[in-house]
């Protein structure tokens, strides 16, 4: 055998011998990049596990913190508690009555010095405890009871004092956290709706030829608008 051919022989042993390898390593580079999604998918899940456990413990904390608060104002007289909401927080007493499921003349007998019956004083006491509390979270909402009216979301009536009213009140300062920052237990209206309210997008679907106008006293009256403008 000729130098030449000597050449050629140990080339070609040499090219067969570099296939074997990136075989091999091809091989070896696909198992190990199914094991890496695996574990991927593992800690994927497991953030979401730990996720879901801190948004929980964020309301827990969130609720226990109003419940706090609205218990050391049940203590407190009758006449500052519905002069802060009415002063300080701009509620109209149509909206007053409304969030603490009460008749407006019911709200009227406490004005003129009728003491309510404990649960209505502990509703009240919470509804300025949400009233400190969502001002302290979003600074920017300068009337609650303003906010309170506003609707849950532009597709539907649902206001957020009617949220309020059947207990979502924790859920609801989660809400406006939700607009100021960015975390674990953010939620969205429609969210909160549909845990709360069945078949909202159905049943309260927002029609625009109606709107809810509101008097100088704060009573609503519906109005109708055939364009829909």
């Amino acid at each position: 055998m000729t130098t030449v051919d000597q050449s050629i022989d140990l080339f070609e042993q040499q090219g067969t011998a570099s296939e074997q390898i990136n075989t091999t390593t091809y091989a070896e580079l696909a198992v190990r990049t199914g094991k890496v999604a695996q574990q991927a998918a593992l800690l994927s899940d497991q953030v979401d596990q730990t996720s879901g456990e801190v948004h929980q413990l964020h309301a827990e904390a969130l609720a226990q913190a109003l419940g706090a608060s609205a218990l050391d104002l049940e203590s407190e007289p009758l006449a500052p508690l519905l002069t802060e909401l009415t002063e300080d927080f701009a509620f109209s007493w149509a909206t007053l009555a409304r969030c603490i499921r009460v008749t407006p003349t019911a709200v009227r007998k406490w004005r003129r010095g009728d003491e309510p019956a404990r649960e209505k004083k502990q509703r009240i006491a919470r509804l300025v405890a949400f009233s400190r509390f969502l001002k302290e979270i979003d600074p920017r909402v300068q009337d609650v009871g303003d906010w309170l009216e506003g609707l849950m979301t532009p597709a539907a009536t649902l206001t957020r004092g009617d949220v309020y009213r059947i207990g979502a009140d924790v859920d609801l300062l989660r809400i406006a956290r939700s607009v100021v920052r960015v975390g674990p237990d953010n939620i969205r209206p429609e969210d909160l709706l549909d845990h709360y309210v069945r078949d909202w997008r159905t049943k309260y679907a927002n029609d625009e030829r109606f709107a809810v106008e509101w008097d100088a006293d704060g009573m609503p009256s519906i109005v109708y608008d055939e364009d829909g403008e």
